[in-house]
């Protein structure tokens, strides 16, 4: 939180439990939060959370009727005048009270002019102050704060050596027959109540024990905790937190239909606009499961519209609400009662919309691989809206309030300013801020892919995690949140959608990200066929993008179909290779689209394996061996010629194998004998196709099919080069990931 327009920051997760925050929405006129009131010789003193931008604060008291009204009876309560200097404060003592009647007491802020609801309501019982010299005084001070389904405690210790009882009671007049919330009495002069109703009021005293004897009742005291309003924290896989402006988060508001594993992970928050100055203001959340509302601070939620791709942002016009999703963007109704339709951007993850403030017929949209998407007709067509833009991945657009041509627009380390409406957009020279784009670690590099026809949209996984660049490898950007730094082996990127990544930790299985790599899920599947944890390599079906084969130390191969759901259902295909310790996949499409996908597995010490795979079904008659020469080699990788299916490439630690007739036949390449072949890639822009292998001594180029080799040194000492990757927009750019030396990068 800043409270100097960006200038410092100060933290305000104390009690999130879930620390991948992805969304906040802020209401600005909420109630105060906080309130407490302790007790004394005839009188009451208040004190409150701050409310920001509040122009003053007004009290209101009671002590008729007062445990079911509040100050819209005037009839039972009256306001506290204030001096016109002490409006802002957030303190009050309310003097010449009569000792034994309960004060009643209540809060409100005014924010630019509109009155906040009325805060929780507390009450207390001024009565003497008990004589120190008793034996066994009563406590005094007795103070009582509320909170989000707590009240807390505190009193004036009374002697030296005393202990407590504190009871509670559901109507005044608490007595020591009354409910005691401890079992034996409390050494400290605090107590907090957790076993509260929100909305429901509770009464205490307090009573003193010395050498056995208990004391005389504290004064009474009151409150009605009261949901929190004023600040919502979406988090990945935690669901919704609520706070108070202090910043005071105690729990979750995943009331019913937002308690499911899809539900919990929430991406995005709106608060509609015309709600805010209500007790509760109706709530969106945005999720994996669709898009949901509350109208009572999540205690309770209702699914909104039926069920929708992960949604990744929210905006609201009246009554329309748009949700920008893992795979376009849909329309719906804030009354949920009509199905949601898609608008435009389909197959494209949609990270945030804006809409004109001036003209609804307008909207913008950012896209995670591209662009900007503009609507002038209220969402019925969109065109892209780039031109200037020098990065695709845009995570925010904003209109100005004031002038709808002026508009900003953000990305990972890279900020566009445009005056023309979107016509043409500027870079915004970022100045100190350039390091947020975090330079790729020199650790190992261990897999390259990029995003199908998205500019130079780059990923790497290695020992750090996985970065991205938009750039050509200029600059790196972290996109670790939810997988914790761990070591990437493997990282696929869907062909037909953009943003759609999967990855495969070490010790921790599959992960899978809808907006290019800002967040991830584990998709592990359901026991008892969930896969294990230690995947070595993963691809997808290159004729079904929603089949995946993934390998595995121990237990063959495991064959993943992402359902409908987008949720992955995991199986053994390992018939005949039950035990194999799996190190590298590959695989060839048949013919036509009904015809099986032939997979390859290269194992340790152990061969290769093949088998056809169909859609939905598991390996036909098992896996075969057909390793021949390699039977009893470590297959660190493999690769199939992009011209001829036939023809595929085996990289071991004593050179680099080929073979013509589908894997029955193998023989060794000339020219790469001796050396470890670790990744073998191709650049099929050219004819015939460049082949590169990286190997334990550089980078090794053919141009003739593998007839001559040419170790591309550049006169760099020899790098373990464990991927390569050429640039798909500019095949003339070739990337390397080394062992330990981090990404290199040359032009042929």
């Amino acid at each position: 939180m800043s409270v100097d327009s960006g200038e410092t920051w100060q933290p305000i997760s104390a009690g999130l439990s879930n620390l991948d925050v992805y969304a906040v929405a802020y209401n600005p006129h909420a109630a105060p939060t906080g309130l407490q009131v302790t007790s004394s010789d005839k009188a009451n003193t208040l004190h409150w959370n701050a409310v920001p931008n509040a122009a003053s604060y007004e009290i209101s008291f009671c002590t008729t009727n007062c445990e079911t009204t509040f100050p819209s009876d005037p009839a039972n309560w009256s306001p506290i005048s204030r001096a016109s200097a002490d409006i802002l404060k957030r303190d009050h003592t309310h003097t010449g009270l009569t000792t034994g009647t309960a004060y009643y007491y209540v809060v409100r802020a005014i924010v630019s002019g509109m009155n906040s609801p009325f805060s929780s309501k507390v009450s207390s019982v001024p009565r003497e102050n008990a004589n120190p010299n008793l034996l066994s005084p009563y406590p005094n001070s007795v103070s009582l704060t509320v909170g989000n389904r707590f009240n807390a405690l505190q009193w004036s210790a009374t002697s030296a050596g005393a202990t407590y009882n504190v009871y509670k009671k559901d109507s005044p007049g608490v007595a020591i027959t009354n409910t005691k919330l401890t079992l034996t009495p409390i050494s400290t002069p605090s107590f907090t109540d957790t076993s509260v109703v929100n909305g429901q009021i509770a009464y205490y005293i307090v009573t003193a024990i010395k050498e056995g004897a208990e004391s005389a009742p504290s004064a009474e005291v009151s409150a009605v905790p009261h949901s929190m309003t004023a600040l919502f924290a979406a988090t990945g896989g935690g669901g919704v937190f609520a706070s108070g402006p202090a910043g005071e988060f105690r729990s979750t508001v995943n009331g019913a239909a937002l308690d499911t594993t899809d539900a919990l992970d929430v991406s995005s928050l709106l608060i509609d606009p015309a709600t805010r100055t209500a007790d509760f203001p109706t709530l969106y959340a945005g999720t994996r499961a669709g898009v949901y509302k509350t109208l009572d601070a999540g205690k309770s939620w209702t699914l909104v519209g039926g069920s929708l791709p992960a949604v990744l942002s929210l905006v609201l016009d009246g009554q329309k609400l748009y949700a920008g999703t893992a795979s376009g963007i849909y329309q719906g109704a804030t009354s949920g009662n009509l199905p949601w339709t898609l608008l435009g951007g389909a197959n494209q993850a949609i990270t945030s919309i804006s809409i004109d403030p001036s003209d609804a017929q307008t909207l913008y949209a950012t896209s995670a691989t591209a662009g900007i998407l503009k609507s002038i007709d209220g969402g019925a067509s969109w065109a892209a809206s780039n031109q200037g833009l020098t990065l695709l991945d845009l995570r925010s657009i904003l209109v100005h309030p004031r002038d709808r041509n002026l508009l900003y627009a953000g990305g990972v380390g890279a900020l566009f300013k445009s005056i023309d409406g979107g016509g043409q957009w500027t870079p915004i020279d970022l100045g100190t801020l350039d390091n947020v784009s975090n330079p790729l670690p020199t650790a190992a590099v261990n897999t390259l892919a990029a995003a199908p026809g998205v500019g130079s949209l780059l990923y790497a996984g290695g020992d750090a995690g996985i970065f991205k660049s938009a750039d050509q490898g200029k600059g790196w950007a972290m996109m670790n949140t939810q997988l914790g730094s761990k070591t990437v082996l493997a990282l696929e990127v869907h062909p037909v959608q953009p943003g759609t990544l999967y990855a495969a930790l070490i010790d921790q299985g599959i992960y899978k990200s809808l907006d290019g790599g800002g967040s991830w899920r584990l998709e592990n599947g359901l026991p008892p066929t969930a896969i294990p944890a230690t995947v070595t390599d993963l691809i997808i079906d290159p004729a079904q993008p929603s089949q995946f084969y993934a390998g595995t130390a121990g237990l063959g191969v495991y064959r993943g179909i992402e359902e409908a759901n987008g949720h992955f259902s995991w199986s053994p295909a390992n018939a005949g290779m039950e035990t194999s310790r799996v190190i590298s996949l590959a695989a060839i499409p048949g013919i036509l689209a009904s015809d099986a996908t032939t997979v390859y597995a290269g194992t340790f010490q152990n061969g290769i394996f093949k088998c056809a795979f169909k859609l939905l079904e598991t390996c036909d008659g098992g896996w075969q061996e057909i390793g021949g020469t390699l039977s009893d080699k470590s297959v660190l990788t493999l690769a199939v010629h992009p011209e001829r299916a036939d023809t595929l490439f085996a990289g071991i630690s004593a050179g680099l194998y080929r073979s013509g007739d589908g894997g029955l036949n193998w023989a060794p390449v000339t020219g790469l004998q001796g050396v470890e072949v670790l990744t073998v890639s191709f650049d099929p822009a050219a004819s015939p196709p460049l082949i590169y292998a990286g190997t334990s001594s550089g980078v090794f180029k053919s141009s003739d099919d593998g007839g001559r080799w040419t170790l591309m040194s550049d006169g760099n000492p020899p790098f373990s080069v464990s991927s390569i990757l050429t640039d798909p927009q500019q095949p003339t750019i070739v990337y390397a990931g080394t062992l330990s030396t981090g990404l290199f990068k040359r032009t042929k």
